[in-house]
């Protein structure tokens, strides 16, 4: 991650003779393990555990540290501010490791949004029913699956076939991955005022997916899509229709395809929105 490099960057015209990687060190560990004041974290950290490299630092080094990454940025470092408040030191620090986390993550996404295709696929194709097969995939690589998302699965059931297999509703493979976006980011019921603004948010990530399936079947409706891959609809309802469906290989790189597809938008989506590490 570079931490030092950036540190010595930072500290290259002040006079420190503090051992601020190591200050970050304590403080990082606090927030990720208890809650607390700097006393605490001191006490919990250095005292009882004897961190290498922490045994001068005391409380009051804590604090100085904490002062000199609230410091505001001089005003031609301002740009980028939010309207609640200048950027800081904090940010100046933070700002170059996230970017190297983003180059990390570019790799970490890719191999998710991979992943999260080969299992819509394999499950569409060894199961059926899109709907549930991309929840179960993305369940499976966002490693969501407990009760919770099984209740979703189930509610998903007759959602394949654009909705009850009759083929005038959305695709399920379109349906069952805006569930999962809206479970991972969705408005909660005890918290339906949302001052987080959750619904917008799930809207944008779902107006994204939408944008996808357009683009690349021109249509988000199962009859729509079942137009653009096969050259003709079925209508699964009927017996010999479905049979025709299968034998045209539904299951094999048609729709197989379209589950794995709307997996790996999700992931994309997700990593878009900064719900994914």
């Amino acid at each position: 991650m570079h931490i030092p490099r950036v540190i010595d960057r930072l500290l290259a015209s002040r006079r420190f003779a503090l051992p601020l990687e190591r200050i970050f060190f304590l403080t990082l560990l606090h927030r990720l393990f208890a809650s607390g004041n700097g006393r605490s974290c001191v006490l919990n950290w250095k005292d009882r555990y004897g961190i290498p490299g922490t045994e001068a630092i005391d409380l009051h080094h804590v604090y100085r540290d904490m002062a000199w990454r609230g410091e505001p940025l001089p005003e031609h470092q301002q740009a980028g501010a939010t309207p609640f408040a200048p950027r800081c030191t904090k940010d100046d620090f933070e700002e170059p490791l996230t970017r190297q986390e983003n180059r990390m993550n570019g790799s970490n996404q890719q191999e998710l949004a991979k992943k999260a295709y080969s299992l819509g696929f394999q499950y569409e194709k060894q199961y059926s029913g899109c709907a549930q097969c991309v929840i179960a995939a993305l369940q499976d690589v966002l490693q969501l699956r407990d009760e919770r998302s099984d209740a979703v699965l189930k509610a998903a059931t007759s959602l394949e076939g654009g909705v009850g297999c009759e083929g005038d509703g959305h695709c399920g493979a379109y349906s069952g991955t805006v569930m999962i976006l809206g479970y991972v980011m969705g408005r909660e019921r005890d918290n339906l005022a949302d001052p987080e603004a959750k619904r917008q948010q799930t809207n944008a990530m779902a107006q994204a997916l939408h944008q996808r399936f357009i683009e690349r079947y021109g249509t988000v409706i199962c009859h729509g899509i079942q137009r653009n891959i096969f050259g003709r609809p079925y209508y699964l309802k009927d017996s010999t229709e479905s049979a025709k469906f299968k034998a045209a290989g539904a299951h094999v790189d048609k729709c197989t395809a379209v589950v794995g597809e709307a997996a790996r938008w999700a992931v994309e989506i997700l990593f878009e929105a900064g719900e994914l590490p």
